[in-house]
Protein backbone atom coordinates (compact mmCIF):
# COMPACT_ATOMS: atom_id res chain seq x y z
CA UNK A 1 0.00 0.00 0.00
CA UNK A 2 1.30 3.39 -1.03
CA UNK A 3 -0.25 6.63 1.08
CA UNK A 4 1.00 10.16 1.21
CA UNK A 5 1.34 12.39 4.25
CA UNK A 6 -1.36 15.25 3.84
CA UNK A 7 -0.41 18.82 5.52
CA UNK A 8 -3.15 19.91 7.68
CA UNK A 9 -2.27 23.15 9.61
CA UNK A 10 1.35 22.84 11.17
CA UNK A 11 1.01 19.33 10.67
CA UNK A 12 1.54 16.46 8.56
CA UNK A 13 -1.13 13.78 8.62
CA UNK A 14 -1.03 9.93 7.40
CA UNK A 15 -4.40 8.62 5.98
CA UNK A 16 -4.71 5.17 6.37
CA UNK A 17 -7.50 3.06 4.05
CA UNK A 18 -10.29 2.02 6.51
CA UNK A 19 -10.04 -1.41 5.80
CA UNK A 20 -6.52 -1.66 7.13
CA UNK A 21 -7.63 0.03 10.04
CA UNK A 22 -10.24 -2.20 11.05
CA UNK A 23 -8.27 -5.33 10.02
CA UNK A 24 -5.60 -4.18 13.10
CA UNK A 25 -8.56 -2.90 15.30
CA UNK A 26 -7.37 0.44 15.49
CA UNK A 27 -9.06 4.01 16.49
CA UNK A 28 -8.10 7.51 17.27
CA UNK A 29 -7.17 6.26 20.96
CA UNK A 30 -4.87 3.40 19.96
CA UNK A 31 -0.91 4.45 21.14
CA UNK A 32 0.94 4.31 17.98
CA UNK A 33 4.79 3.89 17.96
CA UNK A 34 6.75 5.44 15.15
CA UNK A 35 10.20 3.60 14.88
CA UNK A 36 12.53 5.12 12.70
CA UNK A 37 14.35 2.72 10.33
CA UNK A 38 17.70 2.86 7.86
CA UNK A 39 15.22 3.37 5.34
CA UNK A 40 11.87 4.40 6.54
CA UNK A 41 9.67 4.47 9.64
CA UNK A 42 7.87 1.28 11.13
CA UNK A 43 4.08 1.95 12.41
CA UNK A 44 2.95 -0.04 15.29
CA UNK A 45 0.56 -0.68 18.24
CA UNK A 46 2.29 1.00 21.24
CA UNK A 47 3.31 -2.30 23.35
CA UNK A 48 2.05 -0.55 26.24
CA UNK A 49 -1.36 -0.31 23.95
CA UNK A 50 -3.72 -2.19 26.61
CA UNK A 51 -7.57 -1.88 26.11
CA UNK A 52 -9.05 -0.27 29.33
CA UNK A 53 -10.94 -3.88 29.88
CA UNK A 54 -7.75 -5.86 29.95
CA UNK A 55 -6.44 -3.42 32.30
CA UNK A 56 -9.46 -4.47 34.85
CA UNK A 57 -9.43 -8.13 34.00
CA UNK A 58 -4.98 -8.20 35.51
CA UNK A 59 -6.13 -5.82 38.12
CA UNK A 60 -9.03 -8.61 39.19
CA UNK A 61 -6.77 -11.31 38.57
CA UNK A 62 -3.74 -9.64 40.76
CA UNK A 63 -5.72 -8.80 43.50
CA UNK A 64 -7.83 -11.79 43.81
CA UNK A 65 -4.57 -14.04 43.70
CA UNK A 66 -2.21 -11.47 45.25
CA UNK A 67 -3.87 -9.91 48.09
CA UNK A 68 -1.20 -9.91 50.62
CA UNK A 69 1.54 -8.11 47.84
CA UNK A 70 -1.26 -5.16 47.14
CA UNK A 71 -1.54 -4.46 50.87
CA UNK A 72 2.30 -4.34 51.45
CA UNK A 73 2.72 -1.80 48.61
CA UNK A 74 -0.07 0.15 50.27
CA UNK A 75 1.67 0.24 53.66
Amino acid sequence: MIVRLKKQGDRYVLELDASVVEQLQLDETTPLEITQLEDGIKLSKSPSGISPEAFQDAIKFADENFPDTFRKLAE
